[in-house]
């Protein structure tokens, strides 16, 4: 066996090992939560890939991720600059984060190839009315779009004055790095955003602002969050 197969090997007993001692005691061992779902427990689990492991990731519950649930966490801070029945466009809606949905308002679901959304289109030509939207949501949609600036043209194009995108992509380069075709190792991903990321709505006509992990209550260590990551909140400028 390889190292890899017997350090996943280990993971894996060690996983059952935690669901045997959650079920046998249920709250007792309640060190991290999650904020969609609400399950607790002793740790998030392991996410096993054939090139790397990423520890605490998985939430038993619900499947939630990471991003996942820092995207909830933050939302709750959006929450007051919406009116009381925003209209949202939300780009590849995902299962874990459907606890969100009764608070981004009357929600239109869109995908390029789904066939349990509303529209199916492409991020870069958006079959909606011109500055109808309250919020554009989309978590780690742009690092599989071709053209992402043709897409940040559309999603502003489609916000109303004062309306916002509330987007997540990973972050992992200094500066972005465009691939010359799809990663099979990153998800198929045809990019990888740095920090830059800000520059490029920015062009776009939004106004950009980023909501972090801050750690001083505690937030990140017990919902199982990257220190380093962050939700991009990118506003249309009011008229």
């Amino acid at each position: 066996m390889s190292l890899r197969g017997a350090r996943s090997s280990v993971l894996r007993r060690a996983v059952a090992l935690l669901d045997l001692l959650e079920r046998a005691a249920p709250g007792r061992f309640a060190r991290v939560s999650c904020p969609l779902c609400g399950w607790t427990g002793l740790a998030f689990r392991p996410v096993i890939y054939p090139t790397y492991t990423r520890l605490g990731a998985i939430c038993p519950g619900c499947g939630s991720r990471e991003r996942h649930r820092l995207v909830g966490l933050a939302w709750e801070r959006m929450v007051a600059d919406l009116p009381s029945r925003p209209l949202t466009l939300y780009l590849a809606p995902e299962a874990c984060l459907k606890p969100l949905w009764p608070r981004l308002g009357r929600v239109v679901t869109a995908d390029i190839s789904s066939e349990v959304v509303d529209l199916i289109c492409d991020a870069e030509a958006l079959p909606v009315r011109r500055g109808s939207l309250d919020v554009y949501f989309a978590i780690d949609v742009l690092e599989h779009v071709s053209d992402d600036r043709q897409a940040m043209a559309e999603m502003a194009a489609a916000l109303r004055p004062g309306g916002f995108a509330f987007v997540h992509v990973p972050v992992l380069a200094r500066e972005t790095i465009e691939y010359d075709q799809p990663n099979p190792l990153e998800s198929f991903h045809v990019r990888m955003y740095g920090p830059d990321v800000t520059d490029r709505l920015g062009q776009a006509g939004l106004e950009v602002r980023r909501i972090a992990v801050a750690d001083g209550d505690g937030l990140g260590s017990r919902h199982g969050l990257v220190q380093t990551d962050f939700v991009l909140v990118a506003r249309r400028p009011a008229q």
